[in-house]
């Protein structure tokens, strides 16, 4: 299994020293750091990318349990590592990380002497439940572990799988390289699994410009055409990505279910009242996949948390901006590319990113979003039916990404706020919503 410099896992492992003390994590919007979610721990992480490469190596553990260097990771190494990489005492640990002596690593491979990596935390706020874990090798080049144990690790592999055929067929466009290379292995992509915890290993992406908090009606007609033109890209690799096993309408029939169980109450931490609320819009939505033909619908890659946290641009020499990189893939999904809009009315709202969580609909409505639909549109043409169904889009972002699928993304104390924002203000004003502006 190689990366772009000619690396493998365990290579890197045995080359570099890994210090794991921060954590990264999708920002989703919010910018004061709360306390951090506990995470994997360092000597557990450095085990996992062990273990990644190895048949039946053992799992990493967590508090107490840690691995340590003497115990745990050194019999791995001596077991797998050694034949390639030497014996007698080139192996050492002083309990944060394994070490080799850099020397041996030239003599063998032609690597520099020592080869180094450091992790760093880019401030990130800590919501998700997903660690990031980003290493900085003395090449310049970057590497990105992310490991989840919340949810399913098949639907993991499936989406990642699905991303990395997206980020190949991209190649040759003028959106190359936007997207993270993720590894693969043998023509497959490459995780680390063990029935709790599992791990996907990114390229990180190169990083450019950020648009300011507010933008000015040019720049949302710029991001609006920049979006189609993406959109377009996608549309030309749709065919060539296998088709995926959850889609918004399996969400939603899920959603309902779960609804409708005796224990839903107790599972969602929410009243029988809100409960009968939260079906009666999933319900609703369902009906309306039904009458607007969803089935038939084009789906697209699409990658939905377009908050301006995510992605970079790269300034033109008129004043323009192109999308230049995109990152944080948790809510990648093939889906018609409808879902991405609700983030991008945000971004375009007269109150811009905003620094705390505001899921209201009334971004759909506002006069920057018409401006970047009216670009979008002179690139990508949108039919009425697609427009009339934006705000569909929003009640199953909060139906499925706030309610159904909370606890996975957002940690508990801001799930629970945000499963009852959903019952009292969130669909409340979805109700409410006047949406002529969007069909003129």
């Amino acid at each position: 299994m190689k990366r772009a410099h000619g690396f493998t896992l365990i290579e890197m492992l045995v080359v570099v020293t890994i210090p794991f003390a921060f954590q990264l994590s999708g920002l989703h919007g919010l910018d004061p750091a709360p306390p951090a979610v506990s995470g994997v721990d360092p000597q557990g992480l450095a085990l996992l990318v062990a273990a990644a490469t190895l048949t039946g190596g053992p799992s990493p553990a967590r508090g107490d349990d840690a691995p340590l260097f003497e115990r745990d990771i050194r019999p791995i190494l001596r077991a797998h590592c050694l034949d390639c990489h030497g014996a007698g005492d080139e192996f050492a640990g002083d309990g944060d990380a394994a070490h080799v002596s850099g020397e041996a690593m030239h003599v063998r491979h032609g690597f520099p002497s020592p080869f180094t990596a450091a992790v760093d935390d880019d401030a990130s706020a800590h919501v998700s439940t997903n660690r990031v874990y980003r290493l900085h090798l003395d090449d310049g080049s970057t590497l990105v572990g992310k490991v989840s144990s919340y949810g399913s690790y098949f639907l993991f592999y499936e989406d990642h799988d699905r991303l990395s055929r997206c980020a190949e067929l991209l190649q040759g466009t003028r959106f190359q390289g936007m997207l993270a290379e993720i590894w693969r292995k043998d023509g497959r992509l490459f995780t680390w699994y063990d029935q709790r915890m599992w791990a996907v290993f990114y390229d990180d992406v190169q990083r450019r410009e950020s648009l300011p908090k507010v933008l000015s009606v040019e720049q949302v007609r710029n991001l609006g055409r920049e979006i189609a033109e993406f959109h377009l890209a996608c549309t030309d690799l749709a065919p060539h990505i296998p088709p995926a096993s959850k889609t918004i309408k399996s969400d939603a029939i899920h959603l309902l279910e779960l609804l409708e169980s005796p224990f839903a109450t107790r599972n969602f931490g929410l009243q029988a009242e809100s409960i009968g609320v939260l079906w009666k819009h999933t319900h609703r939505f369902l009906e309306r996949l039904i009458s607007i033909g969803y089935d038939e619908w084009p789906k697209i890659p699409v990658l939905i948390d377009w908050n301006l946290g995510n992605f970079s641009v790269a300034p033109n020499d008129d004043g323009s901006f192109r999308l230049y990189s995109r990152w944080d893939y948790d809510w990648f999904r093939v889906e018609p590319r409808l879902l991405d809009f609700y983030f991008l009315s945000r971004v375009s709202s007269t109150t811009g990113d905003r620094t705390q969580f505001t899921y209201g609909p009334h971004t759909l409505v506002e006069a920057p979003f018409l401006q970047f639909l009216d670009a979008y549109r002179q690139v990508f043409p949108l039919s009425r039916d697609e427009i009339a169904f934006l705000p569909e889009v929003y009640r199953f972002f909060i139906l499925n990404y706030v309610v159904r699928e909370g606890a996975r993304f957002f940690r508990d104390d801001l799930c629970t706020k945000f499963r009852n924002d959903a019952v009292r203000s969130y669909l409340p004003a979805l109700e409410r919503l006047d949406i002529s502006p969007l069909l003129g």
